[in-house]
């Protein structure tokens, strides 16, 4: 797709009026997004969903995702280790 022009009418009451936002399609596409948030393997709503009441902090969803990183990296070395190309909750 080209850059087309896209319009969207902000979510505002209807008493205040009506403002159009424009912005390219090319703003949209999922390269634009940081490769952080795009690479990431565990869902923060997920995460307060799990917690119930609690509050999470804004770093909390970044560090564990680095976590299980590391356990499925581990756990991956465990399977070749092994002769496995099948990595196995035992190689938790």
């Amino acid at each position: 797709m080209g850059s087309a022009d896209w319009t969207l009418e902000s979510l505002k009451p209807s008493n205040s009026g009506s403002h159009t936002v424009k912005f390219k399609y090319d703003d949209l596409k999922l390269s634009n997004i940081t490769s952080e948030v795009a690479n990431m393997l565990i869902v923060k709503a997920k995460i307060k969903e799990a917690v119930g009441e609690a509050n999470v902090a804004s770093d909390f969803a970044e560090a564990l995702d680095k976590k299980v990183e590391q356990l499925i990296k581990d756990a991956v070395e465990r399977a070749k280790g092994n002769n496995r190309r099948t990595v196995m909750a035992k190689d938790l």
